[in-house]
């Protein structure tokens, strides 16, 4: 489809097999293109169809402070397996 065409978070949701709570999860991250209109999102018809054919892991996306969080544990589980090969 040619031009800048936009669907409302009811059909992208339906698009991309998802609950409309996930792809304003999505939006929030920068995965989707969306435009905020009066009170409703727009999402971008392209970016929709790009993730619908990216080969998306399964699960809900991290948040920047657990990403963060997380990363001392990863540290630790190779300082661990680092001791046990020694």
């Amino acid at each position: 489809m040619k031009g800048n065409y936009r669907v409302p978070v009811s059909e992208a949701a339906s698009l991309l097999h998802v609950n409309p709570s996930r792809v304003r999860s999505m939006i929030h991250a920068g995965i989707l293109d969306a435009e905020k209109v009066g009170d409703r999102w727009l999402i971008d018809r392209a970016s929709i169809e790009r993730r619908a054919a990216a080969k998306a892991p399964a699960g809900r996306l991290l948040s920047h402070a657990n990403a963060w969080a997380l990363l001392p544990l990863a540290g630790e589980k190779d300082r661990k397996e680092k001791d046990s090969t020694k």
